[in-house]
């Protein structure tokens, strides 16, 4: 059993507690703790749970995926005579297209490797396929599958996809993503590499890297 002095202190502890919400001191009134309690609920609780409920719904407004396809932007843009600047294009995802996430799919090759680390630097997800070399010595790494699972596997993480390629492969990817409004935009890496069912598919929802040369264009550094 507890000593006399104990528990009367112990009551008294409780007492002084609960005054804070009935407001005297030796009195306990159910009615008023429940009123200072929804008191508290709205002043303090209640707009941080708003707070929560908007970051999410800003955080789920902006979270946009990319799905580049690397060798055939690489390619499009070389024949065009100029290199793209690969931060400068992950700043312009993010800045237009509120891109959170920008997946790049390409061929593994381990000379690369300084490249690689350079655009996982950068921001870029990068997801490799095993390269295959022709009798000609011409390097296959084709990676259209891969880049279709993965805008499958994610599909309910990411508001809308921006599909960066101009292969007419992914007709049946953009056409599936427009018609339920998971598709942001098709960023085709020129006019000349475009496919018409790409365009068909996407409808207004598409626009040329090569029309954005001014923002995404690499620019070497004056050593001067």
């Amino acid at each position: 059993m507890l000593p006399a002095g104990m528990v009367y202190h112990g009551t008294r502890f409780c007492q002084v507690c609960l005054s804070y919400f009935c407001g005297t001191i030796g009195s306990f009134n159910i009615d008023s703790v429940i009123v200072r309690c929804i008191r508290i609920f709205f002043i303090f609780t209640l707009p941080c749970l708003f707070a929560i409920i908007l970051k999410k719904m800003k955080s789920k407004k902006n979270n946009n995926y990319a799905f580049i396809d690397g060798q055939n932007l690489y390619l499009a843009i070389d024949d065009l005579g100029w290199k793209l600047d690969y931060k400068r294009f992950r700043v312009y995802l993010k800045e237009k297209y509120g891109v959170q996430k920008a997946y790049m799919f390409m061929g593994f090759l381990p000379e690369n490797q300084e490249l690689y680390n350079f655009l996982q630097s950068v921001g870029y997800v990068l997801i490799f396929k095993p390269i295959l070399k022709t009798k000609e010595e011409k390097v296959k790494g084709n990676c259209d599958a891969e880049l279709v699972l993965q805008a499958m596997t994610d599909y309910d993480e990411y508001k809308q996809a921006v599909v960066v390629s101009g292969d007419g492969d992914f007709y049946c990817l953009v056409k599936y993503l427009l018609t339920r409004d998971k598709l942001a935009k098709v960023l085709a890496p020129s006019q000349k590499n475009c496919s018409s069912l790409l365009r068909r598919a996407a409808g207004d929802k598409i626009a040329l890297v090569s029309d954005l040369r001014n923002k995404v264009e690499y620019k070497r550094k004056s050593t001067s």
